[in-house]
């Protein structure tokens, strides 16, 4: 591999990114937040900035990656905005703040009203309308892109609805929204009441999982051909790679626990 490769936006780079960007904002909101706003209503208020930014995101991502790329940054610094690296146009396989920041504020606007009074009062409630709202969401972005629905020129120079249209964003917040439901339903009606959780269980080896699933998911020993499956097929291979690297985290986890005796 090349030496730029070093300087590749990854995931794991634009986490970090994403950290700090949402440390920044809850200083500001926090600065300029009424010091006498009650504690009830503070998560409800702290999700609208995040709920903001993750919005201008989105509607950014086009034009950054079209025509307003800052192409007069350092290639290793317009990377980290629209993924483009060392070639001339933005890479769809990059990792870039834009759209990929957005669903970190996404996750910080779903926490703070999670984690509010008043959502904790109302949680089962909370949460349903949450998944509710998730599969209207995708419905309706389908809708829309399926009728032709465009933003303005101004703002989608150039649709790509797999990389930078607000749809496809749309459809994959939505997404999230109703896997928070469905982990609060396995956290508190399903399995995840005898006290394991897969997703958990995954966590606790993540960076394992996220080096091993790479190679056969998109390196060499990929278990399906690429950019010639269906849509049944890459549903199966899903199944599939998340079973696989469920017990490749089991097998880690008991592995590890039998060598602590020894290392003592």
């Amino acid at each position: 591999a090349p030496w730029t490769d070093l300087l590749r936006v990854d995931v794991l780079n634009i986490i970090g990114l994403s950290m700090i960007l949402m440390g920044l904002l809850i200083r500001l909101d926090s600065a300029l937040s009424a010091k006498n706003a009650s504690q009830d209503s503070k998560g409800l208020r702290d999700a609208w900035p995040a709920l903001a930014t993750c919005l201008a995101i989105a509607l950014a991502t086009p034009l950054l990656w079209t025509t307003h790329r800052p192409r007069w940054l350092p290639w290793p610094l317009e990377s980290y905005v629209n993924g483009v690296h060392t070639f001339n146009a933005p890479q769809p396989w990059m990792f870039p703040a834009f759209p990929w920041a957005g669903f970190a504020f996404l996750g910080l606007a779903a926490g703070s009203i999670i984690l509010s009074p008043w959502a904790r009062a109302r949680e089962a409630r909370v949460l349903t309308t949450t998944g509710v709202a998730g599969a209207v969401l995708i419905a309706a972005a389908v809708a829309l892109e399926d009728n032709g629905f465009r933003l303005p020129h101004f703002l989608d120079p150039e649709h790509d609805f797999w990389h930078t249209s607000l749809t496809f964003f749309l459809i994959r917040v939505g997404m999230l929204l109703v896997t928070l439901w469905l982990s609060y339903l396995w956290c508190t009606k399903g399995p995840g009441l005898r006290g394991f959780s897969p997703l958990i269980q995954l966590g606790q080896t993540s960076l394992l999982v996220y080096w091993v699933h790479i190679e056969f998911v998109y390196g060499k020993y990929s278990i399906l051909s690429k950019r010639a499956s269906t849509a049944l097929a890459s549903t199966l291979g899903l199944g599939t790679i998340f079973l696989a690297m469920l017990l490749l985290s089991l097998a880690r986890t008991q592995w590890k626990s039998r060598r602590k005796p020894a290392l003592a």
